[in-house]
């Protein structure tokens, strides 16, 4: 087992093992999140009751009861939904169209007939697709990865589904936690090759590619998110060679790659 491998399998572990270990439900179950305009504070209430004169009466988990104006409210959400919300009470990653722009870097151990070597890929993509819900969204796209050792291009074309879920921090008896959204992708698709050498005597042909990723979304004051993933990609490609007795000789090649992207979503 390479040195490469071993650590893409140790580093996806612990993205997946420590975000369930530690997920924790939100506040007491059957509570209710009421987030404010003005303040951009956040009320964990037991009840939520309507009156007359557009107010609204919260019995908070500590016992105590408010009246607001409904007009200061910004919206209110079972606490299981609270991740989803930033502080001003607009929704993480909402239902509609979304677009992406990720630089990835990746190192790929490249195994073929008769040797065995490793390389680093710097390379940019793009994805569009329609986001059904914080949890799960589908889309297409493209890249170019250029190899920084071997003259040769790689063209991914994909489709994707991902989608966030919850890391919270704090103790299970508090009413409030901080949470950590984590994100999930996964692409399948076709790897192009491209040399950026002709040669006469080689010709390439591409293959499939599977690449899952787990990261960690950050947010921007327009709730745009920003994430840092890393995933391992498995992809391949066909090199044939025509030898100067007329013989062809097909060389399959295929790459497992540990990869660290930037994306930015719109």
């Amino acid at each position: 087992m390479t040195r490469i491998y071993r650590w893409s399998l140790i580093l996806l572990f612990l993205l997946v093992f420590l975000p369930f270990s530690g997920a924790q439900k939100g506040a007491e179950s059957g509570s209710s999140l009421v987030y404010l305009k003005n303040s951009g504070g956040v009320l964990v209430c037991q009840k939520v009751d309507s009156l007359a004169g557009d107010s609204l009466e919260l019995l908070l988990v500590s016992g105590v009861l408010l009246k607001l104006p409904a007009e200061e409210v910004a919206s209110i959400l079972p606490s299981a939904n609270e991740w989803m919300l930033l502080p001003n009470g607009r929704i993480l990653r909402k239902q509609g169209w979304y677009f992406s722009t990720v630089f990835r870097m990746m190192g790929a151990e490249k195994n073929s007939f008769n040797y065995r070597s490793y390389r680093i890929f710097l390379g940019i993509s793009c994805s569009e697709g329609y986001r059904f819900s914080p949890e799960l969204g589908v889309g297409i796209g493209f890249g170019s990865e250029p190899s920084l050792h071997y003259r040769v291009l790689l063209i991914p074309v994909f489709v994707e589904a991902g989608g966030s879920f919850s890391y919270a921090y704090g103790k299970s008896t508090h009413p409030q936690k901080t949470y950590l959204p984590v994100s999930w992708k996964f692409q399948l698709g076709y790897n192009v090759p491209a040399p950026l050498e002709r040669s006469q005597m080689a010709r390439y042909i591409g293959s499939w590619l599977i690449h899952p990723s787990l990261g960690v979304l950050f947010f921007t004051k327009r709730s745009n998110t920003v994430e840092l993933t890393t995933g391992y990609r498995i992809q391949s490609y066909m090199r044939i060679l025509e030898l100067p007795n007329e013989t062809l000789f097909r060389d399959r090649i295929w790459m497992n790659s540990l990869s660290f992207d930037l994306r930015f979503n719109f």
